[in-house]
């Protein structure tokens, strides 16, 4: 099995031990997402569009490849191996949740009904499903 040397590789892949097929799994996922991206923002947007980017464009590029991408990879595959790929399949449910957190946390309008509803809903689902 193929070690990675630390926590990024010469190549820039993430490394966490040996987990070669979590690493080849990511690949196949967020590399062909990257050129279908690249392509539509081409031609989309034109060339020259990454000449017009400032500081906190970048700044939040590189937020989304590390807080949302490495981290995200990182914490799911922990998760699984520590829960088990069924129940820590029910932790997606928790994004919808963190959104609206988050929209509240940045000064966003407070959720409506209706997503306080759903909230609950994702709650009560991952207390049955998570209970041993």
């Amino acid at each position: 099995m193929h070690q990675h040397p630390g926590p990024v590789d010469a190549l820039g892949e993430v490394g966490i031990g040996d987990v070669p097929g979590q690493v080849r799994e990511r690949d196949q996922q967020v590399k062909p997402a990257a050129v279908i991206f690249a392509v539509i923002g081409l031609v989309h947007e034109g060339p020259a569009a990454g000449a017009h980017l400032g500081q906190q464009d970048w700044l939040a590029v590189a937020y989304l490849a590390v807080a949302v991408t490495a981290a995200a990879f990182v914490m799911w595959y922990s998760s699984v191996r520590r829960l088990g790929a069924s129940r820590a399949g029910l932790l997606t449910g928790v994004a919808p949740v963190a959104a609206a957190a988050t929209g509240i946390l940045l000064g966003g309008p407070d959720p409506r009904p209706l997503v306080w509803i759903g909230i609950a809903v994702v709650a009560a689902g991952l207390a049955v499903g998570l209970r041993n």
